[in-house]
């Protein structure tokens, strides 16, 4: 993670852009969550949120499953 961002607001960050992409069925690019510069499309960050168990990830699985 960068310097300077606090753990809190990243994943609150992450959820927004998790429920955001979401709510207009879009496959979209989200920045990694483990602050590497990398990109993910937007279910390889619902996967990534499962295992780390982020609210955001949740919202979007219950919401539209696979």
């Amino acid at each position: 993670m960068k310097p300077g961002i606090k753990l809190r607001d990243h994943q609150q960050t992450l959820m927004d852009a998790t429920k955001a992409a979401c709510q207009v069925h879009q496959r979209v690019l989200a920045v990694s969550p483990t602050g590497s510069g990398k990109s993910m499309m937007i279910a390889d960050l619902i996967a990534w949120g499962r295992a780390k168990h982020t609210l955001g990830a949740h919202y979007c699985a219950a919401r539209y499953p696979r």
